[in-house]
């Protein structure tokens, strides 16, 4: 992989969580992608919101952001098709650049943990760390095909690991 990649997958990785406008009540709602690319539970109808960006080459890429937060946590996704341009032939190599990349806005510059697995057939990793802003972070980064996945978790440390947090994780279905 080159490091043209990495750029997009980062903007994912590293989903705004403020709670400014995405608070909701406790009623878990499965969401899907209006693109068909996933399905997933959520904790509350998400605020869906898209950003353009541009690749390196100049390829126009357009990243689905879905977050919903309630009692003092955040859950969010987002995803993006990759443009031909990128070298996606080792998806191993491209999240471990991209857990590099967001390990800079760590407290500690660094993971606390990360956990390599196979996910519906395909490499995934699971990531928790403090952001530099305190907040206990869990992060979890799939590729697909071209689709990029990034699940994010943020909240208190004591329920990095809760049953909300797992049920958000494992509830993930992909295209």
């Amino acid at each position: 992989m080159n490091r043209r990649c990495l750029p997009w997958l980062a903007l994912l990785a590293m989903l705004p969580l403020g709670t400014g406008g995405i608070l909701a009540q406790t009623v878990w709602q499965t969401v899907a992608d209006p693109d068909g690319a996933f399905i997933i539970e959520m904790p509350g109808q998400p605020k869906h919101w898209t950003d353009e960006r541009k690749s390196p080459r100049g390829a126009t890429l357009m990243l689905h952001n879905y977050a919903v937060g309630y009692n003092g946590q955040i859950f969010a996704i987002g995803t993006a098709q990759g443009s031909q341009e990128l070298d996606l032939s080792q998806p191993r190599v491209n999240l471990q650049q991209t857990l590099t990349s967001m390990a800079t806005r760590l407290a500690s510059g660094r993971w606390d943990e990360v956990v390599w697995l196979q996910y519906q057939g395909v490499d995934a990793v699971e990531a928790i760390g403090v952001t530099k802003e305190n907040l206990a972070y869990r992060g979890f980064l799939v590729l697909k095909d071209r689709q990029s996945y990034s699940l994010a978790f943020s909240g208190p440390a004591d329920r990095l690991r809760s049953p909300d947090a797992d049920r958000f994780f494992k509830s993930l279905r992909l295209r």
